[in-house]
């Protein structure tokens, strides 16, 4: 994957979660809005992770 199908897909999930949690704060904080937006957090630290890993391993 080239870094800018990284850069488009961090930047889509970021929006994803964004949406979510703006649904979790305008819709009424319902337990169900709630975790899709910690799951949309979750994604997107994964793939800050995954490419944290990636970056270091290029040092190693």
């Amino acid at each position: 994957m080239t870094d800018w199908q990284k850069y488009n897909q961090l930047k889509a999930a970021v929006k994803e979660m964004r949406a979510a949690q703006n649904n979790y704060y305008s819709r009424g904080r319902t337990h169900e809005l709630l975790k899709v937006a910690k799951a949309k957090e979750a994604e997107v630290d994964k793939l800050i992770s995954d490419e944290h890993k990636n970056q270091m391993s290029l040092w190693r």
